[in-house]
């Protein structure tokens, strides 16, 4: 389904889900909770990835990994 020319995925369920792709420049997600389960905030792990050719014309990728966790997520 593709609203604006962007994908939509609903994933639903109990289990983590798989790794999300963007070729694009943005990337949005909302979250959305029933209270079927109990539980303190969430975590979200994420990467950028930037491809960028050198003056040698070879292919490099940069990428960098960020986490956010919201204000009441349980941290060990």
């Amino acid at each position: 389904m593709t609203e604006a020319g962007a994908s939509i995925l609903r994933i639903t369920g109990f289990q983590v889900p798989p790794p999300v792709t963007s070729t694009g420049n943005v990337f949005s997600l909302r979250l959305t909770s029933d209270f079927a389960v109990s539980a303190h905030g969430f975590k979200l792990n994420y990467e950028v990835r930037q491809h960028y050719e050198d003056e040698n014309t070879s292919l490099n990728t940069v990428s960098q990994s960020k986490t956010i966790f919201t204000k009441c997520y349980p941290i060990p």
